[in-house]
């Protein structure tokens, strides 16, 4: 099972709501952002040595920092490229905003090269970089919802230009070939409806927006006719342990009892379900299907049976359920995999929590698949992408 760090970071790294993500600015964080450029340090918590670098750096030997980077800052409005190969080789990832501790996500002491990918310091709608013509689809005032259910107004211009009104807030950014573009962060820009959607680059996190702003279209509304599997009552388990009873109309209107709680929310297109300005993506899986949040990809699988409550729609093996540890061949750090009998599974990889399922011996996290076999007392997983194996003792 491959480790979670792709081109996502720790929630430290801020992000705006907009392109989906955490809710706060830089400035609500409370944190120190350089000038331009990128400053790293050598130690953790933004200690130790230091270099600033305004400009590309294809090899970080030349100033004494090379697999030597422990955390780091970007500068406000700019997004830069690491590399743990010389030359912008090797692995990459997008990052902006600062990561305190590099090796909560595997690349404490990797990075051997950076560039600068967008941004060029300042303020405004010019610290965004180049600037493209929306299609015209994409231009006018849209109104969406974020996750916690703070009301987006966003406005892109013909010229390139964006603003945001997220909950009485300001923030401005640029639109370029296809991408939304502020504060460093990025997503991509779909055409939905009578709007669109933004998906983040960072975590996948996807947003609807509408040209309506009251009733079912507007603020993130698009609601759509489900798909004839996604329609009837179905039974899930939460992670932790609270039962749920989802009802999904023809209409796409969307009724939950959490727990003996209800809430209600609806069905949009490209099978996304927006509960309380929280959303889903959909997949079918046995007589039911399991939703993957766009948020932390915290997976919940939903069956028509009640007596399972979610269980994974085929049987998993008692070997399997408990407890076990194991470590990343990557980078030594521990994970430790929780898989219940209903088929739910939690995956903590140095301290950073992921979600999945086990149906029979197919282990599911954030998308990718391998295959669980009985190894002792433990377990021992085959990614079905590489073939990478990591063996697990019960814990």
């Amino acid at each position: 099972m491959k480790t979670r760090f792709n081109w996502i970071f720790s929630a430290s790294i801020a992000v705006i709501f907009v392109l989906g993500g955490a809710a706060v600015s830089f400035a609500q964080e409370g944190r120190f952002f350089g000038g331009n450029g990128i400053t790293v340090f050598a130690d953790k918590e933004f200690r130790g040595n230091t270099q600033t670098f305004e400009n590309d750096v294809p090899d970080l030997s030349s100033y004494g920092m090379d697999r030597r980077i422990s955390s780091f800052r970007v500068g406000n409005n700019q997004e830069w490229q690491i590399c743990d190969g010389k030359n912008y080789s090797g692995r990459c990832a997008s990052v902006s905003g600062e990561e305190y501790d590099l090796s909560i996500n595997g690349w404490n002491d990797r990075i051997r090269s950076l560039r600068r990918t967008s941004g060029s310091g300042g303020g405004g709608w010019g610290s965004g970089g180049q600037t493209s013509t929306p299609p015209s689809w994409a231009q006018g005032t849209f109104y969406g919802t974020a996750p916690n259910g703070t009301q987006i107004i966003l406005t892109l211009e013909r010229s390139g230009r964006a603003t945001a009104n997220i909950g009485g807030s300001l923030t401005y950014g640029t639109y370029y070939n296809g991408y939304l573009n502020m504060n460093g962060n990025r997503a991509r820009v779909q055409q939905s409806g009578n709007g669109f959607r933004t998906v983040s680059t960072m975590n996948g996190e996807t947003i609807f927006y509408s040209r309506n702003n009251s009733g079912g279209g507007g603020w993130g509304g698009n609601q759509s006719r489900p798909p004839s599997w996604a329609r009837g009552t179905f039974y899930g388990t939460a992670p932790n342990g609270s039962r749920i009873m989802l009802t999904i109309n023809n209409d796409g209107a969307i009724s939950a009892n959490i727990g003996g709680n209800i809430s209600n929310g609806y069905y949009q297109s490209g099978n996304v379900i927006n509960i309380n300005g929280n959303t889903a993506r959909v997949y079918r899986q046995g007589d039911g299907f399991r939703t993957v949040s766009t948020m932390n990809n915290e997976t919940i699988i939903y069956s028509k049976n009640s007596g399972g409550w979610g269980g994974s729609g085929g049987s998993v093996p008692s070997w399997a359920v408990g407890r076990f540890r194991g470590n990343s061949p990557q980078d030594g750090s521990q994970i430790i995999i929780t898989i219940q009998s209903n088929g739910n599974v939690t995956v903590n990889i140095g301290g950073n929590m992921n979600y999945g399922s086990l149906n029979g011996s197919t282990l599911s996290i954030n998308g990718a698949t391998s295959t669980v076999y009985r190894n002792g007392n433990g377990i021992r997983t085959v990614s079905n992408g590489d073939g990478q194996t990591i063996n697990y003792f019960r814990y």
